[in-house]
């Protein structure tokens, strides 16, 4: 987001007082995560705006799933693969392979690709469950849902306080945010055709 002549990394941050190898780093992030995402999608859901809401949370787990992820990768990024790991660890109401597969494929690419939930996925902010599965139907709560990813932000940002994960995730936010702090990427880029 830019403001005048800042960019920001977090409301509030711009990217120029950004320090990377910050032993608050997690508290960083955690602005970052609750002030462009959660916090906007808690807003919308009070407006009952389930659709944009549930894109932002997926926008959430997709950001977290991409970084939990670093320290084990190897080669390219598999978001499917990654985002389907973090949410079956994570996200309670997802850890059946079946459920995490669905809001990876049913929600969080109908959402982000083809603007729309796909194949009897629902959101629905009148039920107490996170998710309720009626054979190929699949309901989500996405303020039940927001709540689970908060939890989530939470124990990734405890995580931080430890320095060689503080340390693998600035190395990683300073290749995705090279442009931005004004760095030479550290990886090869391929462009597509």
């Amino acid at each position: 987001m830019r403001i005048g002549d800042s960019l920001y990394f977090a409301p509030e941050l711009p990217f120029s007082d950004l320090n990377l190898d910050s032993v608050d780093l997690g508290a960083i992030w955690e602005q970052r995560i609750r002030g462009f995402y959660l916090e906007p999608a808690s807003v919308l859901i009070s407006a009952k705006h389930a659709f944009a809401a549930g894109l932002l949370v997926m926008s959430a787990i997709d950001a977290m799933s991409r970084y939990e992820a670093t320290p084990r990768r190897e080669g390219e990024r598999l978001v499917g693969k990654e985002f389907k790991s973090f949410v079956k660890l994570e996200l309670p109401s997802f850890s059946r392979t079946k459920d995490a597969e669905d809001l990876y494929d049913k929600y969080r690419n109908g959402l982000a690709h083809e603007a729309r939930l796909k194949r009897g996925a629902e959101f629905n902010l009148e039920q107490d469950e996170t998710l309720i599965c009626l054979g190929v139907v699949t309901k989500i709560n996405p303020a039940k849902l927001l709540e689970e990813v908060d939890q989530a932000l939470t124990k990734f940002v405890s995580a931080l306080a430890e320095e060689e994960n503080r340390k693998q995730f600035a190395d990683a936010l300073r290749d995705d945010f090279s442009f931005d702090l004004g760095l030479a990427p550290t990886r090869r880029t391929i462009d597509s055709p």
